[in-house]
């Protein structure tokens, strides 16, 4: 499966799952293949990039001049969307800290306290922002009948999922909420898949569920049905996705197989 987006022609391959054929075969016969972003992801992408560049740029100003220490110089106005760079990054500050004990202490008496600490703290919002939500549709949610029912739903993370917009809640959502009213018509685990999808830039995983969930089904005789109804994974490394996505911005994309 590969996902293209239109006006660059950027593709980028997919691992796909049983029901993505479907889905995709559905979303051309309705002339529905076309995903637009509707979150404001790359407006936290470019915020976060902004204020690390920005104390980057502070704190090296400050220790390269007064102490001759070059740890952070490399990275002034380097490309912060990169990976590997952002681990550099934390791993010297860190080290920093080791080997210059008293750093933080001087830090705040010359009122860079709060730029030193946002290094770290904006080298973790920057890592976990990369989720997008993409629809292909703008007032009337696109849906097309789950002929697979809920055996293709599990518990695992991957990087292409559909957002639930079913009415009512799904089994696990019920747990969740402390709804044990399971056995009624509001029960619905992903009858339908929506045209929204959700895609998120990080390290797919295989998770099993959790041992409460299980129990509360045993319990209320109903069974175990899982969160997440998964599309597959890109076959890119992060950074590889990260550029593709940052240079496709305002750009829609489609589905293939």
């Amino acid at each position: 499966m590969k996902l293209i987006f239109e006006n660059s022609g950027d593709c980028l391959k997919i691992k796909k799952l049983p029901v993505s054929e479907y889905f995709v075969q559905n979303l051309n016969e309705h002339k529905s293949n076309n995903f637009y972003c509707s979150s404001d992801t790359f407006n936290h992408i470019q915020q976060y990039s902004t204020e690390l560049a920005n104390n980057i740029q502070s704190i090296d100003s400050f220790l390269a001049k007064k102490l001759q220490i070059n740890t952070f110089t490399d990275f002034v106005g380097c490309n912060l969307q990169n990976q590997n760079t952002l681990n550099t990054i934390h791993e010297l500050w860190v080290k920093l800290q080791v080997e210059y004990t008293g750093i933080s202490k001087l830090m705040d008496k010359v009122n860079l306290l709060n730029d030193f600490r946002a290094i770290n703290d904006n080298i973790h919002k920057l890592e976990s922002c990369w989720k997008f939500v993409y629809q292909n549709y703008d007032k009337h949610i696109w849906m097309v009948e789950n002929t697979f029912g809920s055996d293709i739903l599990d518990f695992n993370k991957n990087q292409i999922s559909v957002v639930f917009h079913n009415l009512g809640r799904s089994s696990y959502n019920k747990w969740k909420n402390y709804d044990n009213n399971v056995h009624d018509i509001d029960t619905n685990d992903f009858r339908y898949l929506s045209g929204q999808l959700r895609i998120q830039l990080e390290q797919p995983q295989t998770l099993g569920a959790p041992q409460e969930y299980l129990d509360w089904c045993k319990k209320y005789k109903c069974k175990p049905i899982g969160s997440t109804l998964n599309l597959g994974n890109f076959r890119h490394d992060i950074n590889e996705l990260r550029m593709v996505f940052s240079k496709n911005e305002s750009n829609k994309f489609f589905l293939t197989i």
